[in-house]
């Protein structure tokens, strides 16, 4: 029996708590089952139970069957002497002890759980469609669905948020910095976010701002970083290289070697000298960097390239002729992926109020188109519905995270399908 079925039940009282019995006929009384312990140690810490009219508080583990506790040396880890009882789906009679030599009373589970209960589960475990729970998710009520897609949203934008306290360690507490580095990433992605990162890494932010007005300095800056102007092909380049030798020089800049950047098996709209060009833009588009998170009309209108790009894929290379947008889905993917996480992380260290702070992030994701990708269509197809970017990203972070590693013991859609008549 598996063991993580065995503690979802311990954890729920997934089974009749009338006349229950230890191996050895002792009756057994829970007055609180404990909490699950994701360390090391027993499963379930500070459990009350009465054995045989004596009071107990301590840990409970948790096993398949009675020979795992010598199978994992539990018998000669101090850590397992507040073991208070040791519930096993199927017992094989052998006493138990602890490592201080005390016997430790053992309850065989698996026969008291109800037979539907273990079949939902075996079946979602086994279940070879897209989704564990595809045969039931149409039974479990829209407002359960709602809620915990609520959390999941809020666990994916946490888990982004806390992955960039590396970043602004490194960057000694530089919050204009890490924001700058957080958008190139995004504006990089998928395949350049590497090189988009470096770049933002050796070209400062604090030396970015100063050229926010200044269209043609922001684009030679960003060019010149980029190697991209070492052989100028026509007069625009050569009036970038010239701009960029000097403030190459007086700010004391180095180039990245162009070939870290990537153009195989791209869309040439996503080329990267093209999307410099574009940041450019943007950029110039801006009184501060942190007006990305101040005013987030900046980034409802789609940013244009400079002239040049009107007749230009890359560098030097005529291409076809159209003004080279980012459009609102670009924008949209900037404020997803970089914007809205930069701005939880800033928030929840910066002191602001966590409930203002939680509706106004949340509100700026629903006001964003839904996501439309294929693992969104995976629970559209079954009826979940898919409104806004907030529910996507949600979608996102329930199937990378739960789905894919069938944790549907700890999922509420999961739980829902589980419960079942004692």
């Amino acid at each position: 029996m598996d063991e993580k079925l065995l503690q979802y039940a311990w954890k729920t009282l997934r089974f009749p708590l009338q006349s229950l019995r230890t191996t050895t006929g002792q009756p057994v009384h829970i007055r609180h089952q404990g909490r699950l312990n994701t360390h090391q140690g027993p499963d379930f810490l500070d459990a009350a139970l009465v054995i045989d009219n004596m009071h107990w508080r301590g840990a409970v583990e948790i096993h398949r069957h009675t020979h795992q506790w010598y199978q994992h040396r539990h018998h000669q880890d101090a850590r397992y002497n507040a073991t208070v009882l040791h519930v096993v789906g199927r017992s094989t009679g052998v006493p138990v002890f602890r490592a201080d030599g005390t016997p430790v009373p053992e309850l065989a589970l698996g026969a008291l759980l109800n037979p539907c209960f273990t079949a939902n589960y075996q079946r979602m475990q086994t279940e070879l469609t897209a989704l564990p729970c595809a045969y039931g998710i149409d039974q479990v009520p829209a407002f359960v669905q709602s809620h915990w897609l609520e959390r999941m949203g809020w666990e994916r934008l946490q888990q982004k948020s806390e992955a960039q306290l590396p970043q602004l360690a490194h960057y000694r507490g530089d919050w204009e910095q890490l924001l700058w580095v957080q958008l190139c990433a995004a504006l990089g992605a998928p395949l350049n976010t590497d090189p988009f990162t470096r770049l933002a890494g050796q070209l400062p932010a604090s030396v970015v701002r100063r050229y926010l007005a200044q269209p043609l300095q922001l684009e030679a800056l960003l060019l010149g970083m980029a190697g991209m102007l070492h052989h100028p092909a026509d007069d625009y380049l050569q009036s970038l290289a010239q701009e960029w030798q000097y403030l190459q020089q007086k700010h004391q800049l180095a180039a990245m070697p162009p070939e870290q950047f990537v153009h195989l098996r791209m869309r040439p709209a996503n080329f990267p000298g093209l999307r410099l060009a574009q940041l450019a833009a943007l950029l110039h588009r801006l009184p501060h960097l942190f007006a990305l998170i101040e005013q987030p009309a900046l980034l409802h209108t789609p940013v244009q390239a400079s002239a040049y790009w009107d007749t230009h894929y890359m560098p030097g290379k005529p291409g076809s002729a159209r003004p080279k947008r980012l459009g609102r889905q670009a924008l949209d993917h900037l404020v997803i992926n970089a914007i809205v996480p930069f701005a939880a992380c800033y928030y929840a260290r910066a002191g602001k109020a966590q409930e203002d702070s939680r509706e106004r992030l949340q509100g700026w994701l629903q006001q964003l188109a839904p996501e439309d990708n294929h693992i969104t269509r995976i629970y559209t197809a079954l009826g979940t519905s898919n409104t806004d970017a907030f529910r996507s990203q949600a979608l996102l972070h329930l199937h990378k995270q739960y789905c894919s590693h069938r944790r549907c013991t700890e999922c509420a859609v999961g739980h829902h399908l589980l419960k079942s008549p004692i």
